[in-house]
């Protein structure tokens, strides 16, 4: 069950509306490289790139920045949603704890995921079926014109979490071309990153609860206990 905590240190929370947080200008007749690898390097993903070969998928040690990468990619990458696919959620077991390699080359599908027992559970499938579900169902996210994140510490523009249960599952709403979007997130042991394992457009729900923020002390405090466990290792 999630947990929906109200901001005990920073109040009101801030809605993003700030250049360093959006990701606007998507090509008008299309994707565009340029832009994708423009925006990677801007947000300090293209070094994590670089990473993941050596790496692993730890190069991405926060959530946020798996969120950043796979919006990025969807947004200007014309094989944007296979990407999307690398870092979405592996069935329990498919994954070494040991190695971090796959076992398996499906994922779960982001409509029908359940969080159960610690665990994330629902349709498996290859990246043809991912790609047709997101084509189906989350087009909108698919070369949007902008997109940030709803939420940000109101100095820095960090994104701050909806909710967060223990350390490792996290909720962040997204505006995308100012719909509101949930994405969750799951960190995965066995490729020692965060994968994101649903998606939701939140279409009628009340401003002030997808703008509600749990306390980011806290979430700083995770994140630093989530760097140090584990450096290297894991595939996608």
């Amino acid at each position: 069950m999630l947990l929906f905590a109200p901001l005990a240190t920073l109040s009101p929370p801030h809605r993003a509306r700030c250049p360093p947080i959006a990701c606007c200008g998507a090509a008008a007749g299309g994707f565009s490289s340029a832009a994708l690898t423009l925006e990677l390097q801007r947000r300090g993903l293209q070094t994590a790139l670089e990473d993941l070969a050596e790496d692993g998928p730890s190069a991405f040690k926060s959530p946020t920045k798996v969120i950043e990468y796979v919006m990025v990619n969807l947004q200007h990458n014309a094989g944007g949603i296979a990407e999307a696919f690398r870092f979405a959620a592996r069935s329990p077991g498919q994954s070494s704890f040991v190695s971090g390699m796959a076992l398996s080359d499906k994922r779960v599908a982001w409509r029908t995921a359940k969080f159960i027992g610690g665990y994330v559970s629902g349709r498996a499938v290859g990246l043809d079926d991912f790609t047709a579900e997101v084509e189906e169902h989350y087009s909108w996210l698919v070369g949007c014109t902008a997109w940030s994140f709803a939420v940000t510490h109101p100095v820095t523009f960090e994104p701050l979490a909806r909710s967060a249960e223990k350390d490792f599952l996290r909720e962040y709403v997204l505006l995308v071309d100012d719909r509101p979007v949930s994405v969750q997130l799951l960190y995965d042991w066995g490729c020692w990153c965060y994968l994101v394992w649903r998606i939701d457009f939140l279409d009628g729900v009340p401003e002030e609860s997808y703008l509600a923020a749990v306390d980011q002390q806290q979430l700083d405090c995770d994140e630093e206990r989530e760097g140090g466990v584990r450096d290297r290792g894991g595939s996608l």
